[in-house]
């Protein structure tokens, strides 16, 4: 969902960033770890850069998607990086 959500916010100009999201799990119940985030090199700098015009989406798309949402995932967000 999460990924879903920040996919709606994303820079585009080719789609190599958007279609870079990637979601991974990893453990089992209350044990599970979920990661989202976008594999392309220049990713982190789009993302953070809030100087940057987007002729479409904007800049802290996986954030804005995480605290937009954070009711709707029933958790407070982590916006810790590992």
């Amino acid at each position: 969902a999460l990924q879903a959500f920040s996919q709606q916010l994303v820079p585009v100009d080719t789609g190599a960033l958007k279609n870079s999201a990637r979601t991974t799990k990893d453990g089992t119940g209350f044990q599970t770890k979920v990661s989202v985030g976008y594999s392309q090199s220049y990713a982190i700098y789009v993302h953070e850069r809030e100087d940057l015009h987007h002729e479409v989406g904007q800049a802290q798309f996986l954030r804005d998607a995480l605290i937009d949402n954070e009711k709707a995932f029933g958790i407070a967000a982590d916006l810790t990086t590992s």
